[in-house]
């Protein structure tokens, strides 16, 4: 999931360059994030406090393959602004679930734990945007949103086959 989120650091270089934009879209595009993330954050700490953090989780790597996939095909700017809303919705659910879910699969003694291992362990995928950028620059931005497409079609796949929502197994066994 991490490695998906490469392609953000893109949108908008990718963006100015495919467009041949003025300097002012930048604050667009910083517009269109914000909004994104304030309403996403909203609407989706409420989903994931009713349904769970997997489903919240699984969304922002289907944003984020959205958003790729829009950076790839989009024909004019304002298609474009999809690459932005869907990454800043992927943050804003990786903030609001990414280590609640973690407290959620362990019991509450465990949680420094698990939330320390799971910072410790995803810590070097933070700078795949430095990967992003080398291989952007040898084979240029579109190779760059297909890998990070990839990536997060990758993890939607393994949120939906793998992942047990930590809830549901939690009622099963105060049940029992």
């Amino acid at each position: 999931m991490m490695l998906a989120l490469m392609s953000h650091a893109f949108f908008a270089v990718n963006a100015f360059e495919k467009f041949s934009l003025p300097d002012a879209y930048a604050g667009y595009f910083t517009i269109a994030m914000m909004l994104s993330m304030v309403f996403g954050s909203i609407y989706f700490g409420y989903l994931a406090d009713k349904h769970g953090h997997k489903l919240s989780l699984l969304w922002g790597v289907v944003f984020t393959l959205i958003a790729c996939i829009a950076a790839l095909i989009s024909p004019s700017v304002e298609i474009y602004y999809i690459c932005f809303a869907g990454s800043a919705l992927t943050i804003s659910l990786s903030l609001v679930s990414r280590l609640t879910i973690i407290s959620e699969i362990c019991k509450e003694d465990d949680r420094p734990t698990y939330i320390s291992l799971t910072n410790l362990i995803t810590a070097p995928f933070i700078l795949s945007g430095l990967l992003g950028g080398w291989i952007a620059n040898l084979f240029g931005y579109n190779i760059v949103f297909i890998i990070a497409g990839i990536f997060a079609l990758g993890s939607a796949l393994w949120f939906l086959i793998m992942v047990e929502e930590p809830r549901k197994k939690n009622l099963v066994l105060a049940k029992q």
